[in-house]
């Protein structure tokens, strides 16, 4: 295949230190960019690292709530199960703005699924016993979510006194 335009590669090399509970991973990640802007290397770099946080919401949308899948006969239907689709989105996050802790704002829609709406306890066993444990994130957000009842039944109960 002929390319009429020249093109050249970016090369980005960064060193990452991750924490995985008690380990830290050390390594680099790689990231190579075909390009036919003359623009310098760490610009471009700059360029498309803003573009990424784009693919990184479309891939939560087809993943989270397949948002590609159109399972209804109708375009009318289709649409307004999109739209639910959207509404769920936005409450979701909506819920991670508002609701959950700061740390778990970086989550995605399946980690809060798999954290919240699957495992509302763990299940400990320990010699011939089998007993709940109760899962004390999970708690953090329940009184997180009463907290946040009160303070707008309160700011209702103010407009309509």
């Amino acid at each position: 295949m002929r390319r009429e335009k020249a093109r050249r590669f970016v090369f980005i090399r960064e060193k990452f230190d991750r924490r995985i509970g008690q380990k830290i991973l050390t390594g680099f990640r790689h990231q190579v960019i075909c390009t036919n802007l003359q623009t310098p290397a760490e610009e471009m770099w700059r360029f498309c690292n803003q573009r990424c946080t784009l693919e990184n919401r479309i891939s939560e949308l087809k993943d989270g709530f397949a948002m590609d899948q159109q399972s209804q006969h109708t375009l009318f239907k289709n649409t307004a199960y999109a739209t639910i689709k959207v509404v769920a989105c936005n409450l979701l996050n909506w819920m991670k703005a508002v609701v959950l802790p700061r740390e778990t704002r970086t989550y995605r829609s399946g980690t809060l699924r798999r954290k919240i709406f699957c495992v509302p306890g763990n299940v400990i066993i320990s010699g011939r016993y089998i007993r709940h444990a109760a899962n004390r994130w999970l708690e953090d957000v329940v009184w997180r979510l009463h907290a946040l009842y009160y303070i707008i039944a309160a700011h209702l109960w103010a407009q309509v006194s």
